[in-house]
């Protein structure tokens, strides 16, 4: 008895313009009705799924009120002020232009009054101030910044043209690592530290932040998923992304899409011709 592989390949969107439904608030799962559903004949052997592509874009906020980290508290000549961030994915750099940009909307500083510069050998920020007036900088009150920009929880004084200050910790602007794609397709799929969560693909971030993340690896992991083989079809299929520690995450009014592979085995007998 020899076999002969098949191949179904499916496009996914969670655009609801697609045909994509129950979109989650966060845009992060969706549900892809099949009609007529999937069916795989219950003679069929090794059945496995892989993801083989996936366009997601890097966008997720690693600056929010949710994430509690959107305040950037700041004493200048006495007079405290309290900077409120829009949510969003910030580089060193871009926070460092917004930050000048919200003291001068309340007439505080100029462009380079305030400098957020990276030590890309160390992880760690420096904070510079071309001022000579004293500044303050507080990361003890609410939704502060401190983890964020590597600083201990504590109020920074004295800071001007004659102090700058390294923050004593590594920034963490990758409140993502790496994100995972998760669908109901298969029942276990990669386990996470030993737990199972219906993981079918790691989603690397190759993409600057704001970019398109195009992932198509060489040689895509396949999950084995017998159980698919028979029954009454594949009717529905759950499409979900979280972040590397399994967290729903936000894809800003993005849509992202994938091509799922299911591939499987089926007998052929070859008959001779006598």
């Amino acid at each position: 008895m020899s076999v002969i592989t098949n191949e179904i390949s499916l496009l996914v969107s969670s655009d609801p313009a697609a045909g994509a439904q129950n979109v989650s608030a966060n845009g992060s799962a969706f549900t892809v009705i099949m009609n007529p559903p999937i069916q795989i004949p219950k003679e069929a052997m090794n059945v496995r799924v892989s993801l083989v592509s996936a366009e997601i874009w890097n966008n997720t906020n690693n600056v929010s009120a949710a994430l509690g980290n959107n305040k950037f508290y700041i004493t200048i000549a006495g007079t405290p002020y309290t900077l409120t961030f829009e949510d969003g994915l910030y580089t060193v750099a871009e926070l460092s232009n917004i930050l000048n940009i919200l003291l001068k909307n309340i007439n505080i500083g100029y462009n380079g009054f305030f400098s957020l510069l990276p030590n890309f050998s160390t992880g760690r920020i420096l904070l510079s101030f071309n001022t000579a007036t004293l500044i303050t900088v507080d990361f003890t009150q609410p939704n502060n910044m401190a983890i964020l920009l590597g600083a201990d929880t504590i109020i920074y004084s004295n800071l001007s043209t004659i102090t700058t200050t390294f923050l004593p910790n590594v920034a963490q602007f990758n409140i993502i690592d790496y994100y995972l794609f998760h669908t109901t397709l298969i029942s276990s799929g990669m386990a996470l530290n030993g737990i199972y969560n219906q993981i079918l693909s790691v989603v690397p971030i190759n993409a600057a932040p704001g970019s398109l993340i195009s992932f198509s690896p060489f040689n895509p992991a396949e999950v084995k998923e017998q159980q698919l083989a028979g029954g009454n079809g594949i009717s529905n299929i759950r499409i979900f992304l979280t972040d590397q520690n399994n967290n729903p995450v936000s894809t800003n009014g993005e849509t992202y899409g994938a091509r799922i592979l299911i591939k499987y085995e089926m007998p052929y007998i070859l008959r001779s011709s006598s």
